[in-house]
Formats: C-alpha cells, structure tokens, sequence
C-alpha cells in the first residue's frame, strides 16, 4: 500500500506553518492545507471604490495578489438573490446524469457499467461543483485529500477547495501561471502546484500535482486566469445592498408614523415616560416639552410623484443583469405574467422553443463542456495514476484509457429526436413522390441515409393476386382429390 505520510513536503518555514509535525499533521501531497495559518480572512463591507481596488490588485505589475477579491466575493455570494441564482446555476450541471463512453468506428458508444459506477462515486458531484466555482472565484484549487479503502468505500472522503485568498494564482516570473499556495494572505513565497505533465513517479512535484488539481478560467488582458463571474455580479449586489439601505431610510422616515411625547415631567418621573416612549415600538420617536415650540416632520416634498418607486425599478434591473450573467436571459428566474407565452422563436433547427429555455440550455452546454474538460485532462489521469499508487481498483478504473466523460442532456437528446424525426418525414415524402412515379429508391441507399433497416416490401396489389390464386385452387375439386386418395 502507498504511503502518503511517508511524503512530506520539504523546504517550508516552520514559522509560517503552525501545524508542522505535531500531532502528525504533517504537510503532504495530499494534505497542503495544513501548510495554512488559522488566521481569520476578515470580511469587509464592501463598496464601488473597494470593488475598483481589487482589479488593481489583480493587475499589479510585480505581485500581482487576489485578496480583495476574495474579500469581496464572500459577500457577495451571501445576497439572497445571487444565492439562490448560484443554487439554480449549480443544478444545471450537478443534476444531470454522468455518462462514460469511447468513440467506435466514428460512433458514440456509452458504457453504462462505467457510467453506474461513476455516478455511485458521492465525491465526484463535489469535485464537479468545486470544477463550477471556478468559473464563479475565477479559479479553484482542489485538494483531493487522502484515499479510502477502508469500509466498502473507494474514493476521496475529504476533498475540498484551498482557501482562495491563500492562491496567488499567476505565479512567479520565473514560472508564469503556476499557482502559488501561501501561508499567510499576501505571502510572497510558498508552496509551487506545478500545471505541466510529469514524467517521473512519486517525486514530490509529481505527487503535489497528482493531489492538487489546478482549475483556471479564460485569461484575459495577459494574466494567467481570470477574474471570475462573481466580480461582475459583486458590483450589481453593492448597488443592491446600498439601494436597500436607502430604501429602508425611506421606509422608516416616510412609511412609518414618528411617535411624540410631550410631558412637563421632570427628574426620575421624566426618565421613566422616555423609556416608555423609546421601547413600546420600534419606529422613531421624540420627547417634547409641553410648553416647547420644537416639532419633529418628516415630509415628502410635493413635487415627488412616483420617485418611490425607483427603488423596486433599480433593484429590479441589477438582478436583471445578474440573470443575464448566470443563465443567459433576465427572466431565467423569475416571470411577468403573459410574457413568457409570447417568447417562443424558431431554434436553429426549426422548432417552437420558449426564448428562455434556449438560454439556459446555452448555458447549460457551456459550463457542461468545461466541466468534461477538466475532467478528462485532469482527473481522470489522475485518477488512473493514483489508484495504482494506492492500490485501489475502483479509483484506477474509473476512467479507462480511451474512454471520455460526458453530461446528459435531455433537451439535446429532445432536439436531437425531433430533427431526425423532421428528416424521416421529408424523407418518407421524397421517398414516396418517387413512388409515385414510378421510380424504385434503393433500399441500400436508405438504410445508409437514415441509420435504419429497410427491406423491400410486396405492393398490396401483388398480395391480392397471389390470394386470388390460392382461392382459387381451394375451389378446384382436382387439386384436393390427390390428398383424399391417399386417404
């Protein structure tokens, strides 16, 4: 059996990790967060000048750090639209079927042993989720953890993703585009997770690599990865949050009554009448004297008209946007009555389908196709790999050689069999204009356009003729009495 213990990685400062070899929390290949500091990542209420500050961090020309922005994400991801918009944009992915297949003479063929057997693994849902907050952080780095052989369970119980503040995901100059794990938030120097294929076995940077899958997004204005969807949707939910703290000013100044006390009581008795006033509701309040000519109004001015409304109509257009952003339409998640039924259009291949549902298929794809790709050059060779280090065949045999990963659609397959029937149809049409004058089609030549089997068929015409004929010897008294002779 394959150690991991045994591999421990070397050159760290014992100062920066707290951990070191007590207990035998050791820092292994398959254990870099132990290389962390328990430091807590304070949260910040964040604004659009912070929210600016973080890009410029993200492109500084030396050091280049992400901090901010994860700072800023972990926010945002607690709005209670951008969570449930986030919940909806995981199920699109984790809620279809696992397909394990190979390609035969040009054909698809699934293996659904394989596929059975992926889809009992629990840990790769998580490691498809952690795949999906790529695109949300702009990176993730996943630790496998250690492997378990032990109770009918082959797999990895305790992966997860490295705290993202602790990345620093470009690198160094000397090797551009290798992230780079700290042990504190803005640490310069820490632990090199390698991105190229390794050539030698057990070796350190092999089996860092081997346990610690690197999953980028698109780069863009030269970094090495990008930034992420949730910095576009963080500065809809500043504007959000702030547009609701007004709202809520509002609403206490303008839609709730102020109380007002007046009294000439004085000393403990004054006292006693204030606290009373202060806490029998929670709207505002004020004290007054009797004889006082102070007053306390809250008014809107006349000219206002319908300015409340602003708020619902500002807010509504930020989660518009994030709709856009996550699911390709801004009614993905919620609709107006009698809108929808008139959103239907003609797809690509002709058929009536709902504007909406084109979009998150869209979607769908896309984020479907990055999650095969990560699992097809990274984990599944990893996991060949690391079930022959420790032993476990369900592991190594997961993913086979020669055999991809794959997602179900259900409305591909639907378009799929409605275009095939679309063709069958003009098909049958062609196929019987033929007919009908006259000409004969090669069944041959069908059974290679269509995929199905054809056989020449005897025209009902024929059929009546050879019935006449055999009626017709039934009746003759000659062609029985040979069989009544031999009676």
């Amino acid at each position: 059996m394959f150690n991991l213990d045994s591999h421990t990685v070397s050159g760290l400062s014992t100062a920066f990790s707290p951990y070191g070899t007590l207990g035998g929390r050791k820092v292994t290949p398959s254990h870099l967060d132990r290389f962390i500091t328990p430091v807590q990542f304070q949260r910040i209420a964040a604004d659009v000048q912070s929210w600016r500050d973080a890009i410029r961090e993200a492109e500084l020309a030396f050091y280049p750090m992400r901090a901010k922005m994860q700072r800023i994400f972990m926010d945002t991801v607690e709005n209670p639209f951008v969570k449930a918009i986030i919940e909806r944009w995981y199920e699109l992915t984790l809620q279809r079927d696992y397909q394990v297949y190979k390609i035969v003479n040009g054909k698809k063929e699934v293996s659904r042993d394989l596929s059975q057997q992926l889809q009992e693994q629990t840990w790769v849902g998580k490691y498809i989720q952690e795949t999906l907050d790529a695109e949300l952080y702009g990176y993730s780095l996943i630790q496998m953890g250690d492997v378990s052989t032990l109770g009918g369970f082959d797999g990895f119980y305790d992966l997860k993703s490295l705290p993202r503040e602790n990345i620093r995901p470009d690198g160094t100059r000397e090797n551009p585009g290798e992230p780079i794990l700290t042990s504190l938030v803005y640490s310069i120097s820490g632990i090199q997770v390698s991105t190229r294929d390794q050539i030698r076995i057990n070796t350190e940077e092999e089996l860092i690599t081997l346990f610690n899958h690197w999953i980028p997004t698109r780069n863009i204005r030269g970094k090495y990865c990008g930034y992420g969807l949730l910095y576009n949707i963080a500065l809809c939910e500043i504007l959000m949050r702030k547009t609701n703290e007004w709202n809520t000013d509002f609403i206490e100044n303008f839609g709730m009554p102020i109380k007002k006390g007046i009294t000439n009581k004085v000393g403990e008795e004054r006292d006693q009448f204030e606290a009373f006033l202060a806490s029998s509701a929670s709207n505002a309040w004020a004290l007054l004297d009797k004889n006082t000519d102070d007053d306390i109004t809250y008014e809107m001015i006349a000219n206002a008209g319908t300015a409340w409304k602003s708020y619902d109509n500002f807010i509504g257009r930020q989660e518009a946007i994030i709709n856009q952003l996550f699911l390709g339409h801004t009614d993905a998640m919620k609709s107006t009555p009698g809108k929808l039924g008139g959103m239907v259009t003609q797809s690509k291949d002709g058929f009536g389908i709902s504007l909406v549902e084109q979009a998150i298929n869209a979607k769908k794809v896309k984020y479907g196709d990055i999650t095969k790709t990560s699992i097809d050059n990274i984990l599944a060779p990893a996991c060949r790999k690391i079930g022959k280090l420790c032993g476990s065949q369900l592991i190594k045999g997961l993913f086979p050689l020669g055999y991809k990963f794959d997602l179900h659609n259900d409305m591909e397959e639907r378009e799929t069999r409605m275009r095939k029937n679309s063709d069958m149809r003009v098909t049958a049409e062609w196929v019987k204009l033929f007919a009908d004058g006259g000409k004969k089609v090669d069944v041959n030549e069908l059974n290679d356009w269509t995929g199905f089997t054809f056989e020449d068929h005897v025209p009902v015409k024929q059929l009546d003729e050879k019935r006449e004929n055999i009626l017709e010897k039934v009746k003759t008294p000659e062609s029985i009495k040979p069989e009544l002779d031999t009676e």
